[in-house]
Order: structure tokens, then sequence, then C-alpha cells
């Protein structure tokens, strides 16, 4: 589950800022201790090689963080929270400052052969897309659905929809390495514009966690996940 609060200006360029929001997290997660700079960002990880991964990352116009193999995803949302109240204070975001915020959360599913006709055979076997790529003499290459969509009411929160297959042709990846790689599913819940106090970010980050819970319960599972679990299982 990863979560993204994009802004419109610069964070402080200032490494302190950054520092002192790492240090009250670690306070708070003593599992993160590892502090890494990379090109455009600066990095508060977990330990590697433990079950379950936390980090946060700092960019010039972002503040992103993830939580891999949570135990519960009440932890994970309880984290991406904290870095939502937290952030406005010791990066000096002002309400005006956020274009938006998103929280995703995925699935890896391990497939073993040509990912992209399993993705076929779940979700375009049969109607009217089927007969585009139903040709014996064809491979399918690349099938990656993606569609978004965004509520009627006075939220306007949008939802996005994601299929991600590994192609061995694309990576140059032989169809043994392929069986190594997972078809992600990826639903992201976000919403676009300012808020009237950095207070409210956190509740909206409540809001998007039970809007993304609610489409992954009712629809993700049943209509993306499951289906590409059956697909993978005739092959």
């Amino acid at each position: 589950m990863n979560q993204k609060l994009e802004l419109k200006l610069d964070n402080p360029r200032e490494r302190q800022p950054v520092l002192e929001l790492f240090d009250r997290l670690r306070r708070q997660h003593p599992e993160l201790d590892q502090l890494r700079q990379y090109q455009d960002e600066l990095a508060l990880e977990s330990v590697p090689g433990t079950p379950e991964q936390k980090w946060i990352a700092v960019r010039d116009k972002s503040v992103r963080s993830g939580c891999v193999n949570c135990d519960r995803m009440i932890d994970a949302y309880t984290f991406h929270q904290q870095i939502l109240e937290l952030s406005p204070f010791f990066l000096s975001i002002n309400p005006l400052d956020v274009q938006y915020v998103e929280l995703l959360i995925g699935f890896d599913l391990l497939a073993p052969g040509n990912h992209n006709e399993i993705v076929r055979d779940a979700f375009f076997a049969e109607g009217p897309l089927a007969g585009l790529m139903n040709e014996p003499s064809e491979l399918a290459i690349d099938i990656q659905p993606a569609f978004g969509l965004i509520t009627r009411d006075e939220t306007n929160i949008e939802v996005h929809f994601e299929v991600k297959t590994r192609n061995a042709r694309a990576n140059g990846l032989s169809p043994d390495a392929l069986m190594l790689e997972p078809i992600s599913v990826y639903i992201t819940a976000r919403k676009t514009g300012s808020v009237s106090r950095v207070q409210d970010l956190a509740t909206l980050g409540a809001t998007l966690a039970r809007r993304a819970e609610q489409i992954v319960t009712m629809r993700a599972v049943p209509h993306l996940i499951e289906p590409l679990r059956r697909a993978i299982g005739l092959y």
C-alpha cells in the first residue's frame, strides 16, 4: 500500500526539516532506521530483508510512503495517516500547495508463461474485443488494461484500475525468467485539489482509505483478481 502527497511548490531544500520529520517517524516506528539518498529523493526505510517493509521518501514536489506485507491493513493506514499529519508542519506545506493525495493498493499474482496471454484469457476471451485478439497465429505481447472513474458527488474522488504485466519480449526476458515475475493489479484512490486546512489532509487520507478498501472488496477482488487467478490456474 503506497501513498503520495503531490505538491505544487518545491519542498524545502535544506536537510534539517526532512531529517527532523524522519527522526519523529523513527521514534514511532523504530524499524525505520535506514537513511538513504537517491538521485532525486531522500528516503527513510526499514531494514532490508525483513518481512514487513515501510518507507518514506521526500522529493522536490512530493512526499511518498509505502508499506509492504503489513500484518494488518490498519497498520498501513495508521502509518500513512501519521505522515499526512506530520509532513505539513515539518516541511511547511501550505493548504494551497496541495496538488493531490492518492492511496494505492497493489496485489502481485505470480504467474508462469506469457502474462499478456493470461490477461487476454481472463478478460477478453469473450465480448466485442475478443475478435481483435483471437487469431491462433498471433501472440499477445502487450495487454495491460487501465481505466479511471470519478464519483458523481461532492467528494470528486478518482478511482483508477491498472493491470501490469511483465512481458518477455518487452523486457528481454526468457520465458523461464518470466516465471519469477508477478502480474500486478493496482487500485488507486485520488483526490485532486487544495485543502482548506493542513489538518484536513489526515481526514482526506482516511476518506481515501475507506473508499479504496471498499473498491478492492466490492470490485477489484471479484472482477479483476479472481478472474486473473482462474486464468493463471490454466497455465
